[in-house]
């Protein structure tokens, strides 16, 4: 699977959905600045629609499976 493939709505809105998620990705979302705003798991059942719209980096970690991708809210 793309890096781009893995989120399913790219720009989002309030909730960042991962396309087929396995349920044992780890997540991380930077904003530009290099900044974590949030880590976790179950990425899909956060609500992020507090954040500004502004492009974010988000890193899925699966196993040995590191995948980043830009996201746009």
């Amino acid at each position: 699977m793309y890096a781009a493939d893995i989120v399913l709505c790219n720009p989002f809105t309030d909730r960042i959905v991962l396309r087929a998620p396995r349920g044992t990705e780890q997540c991380e979302l930077w904003d530009a600045a290099g900044r974590k705003l949030w880590s976790g798991a179950h990425i899909e059942s956060q609500n992020f629609s507090f954040l500004n719209a502004n492009c974010y980096l988000l890193k899925v970690i699966d196993g040995d499976a590191v995948r980043t991708v830009r996201s746009i809210k």
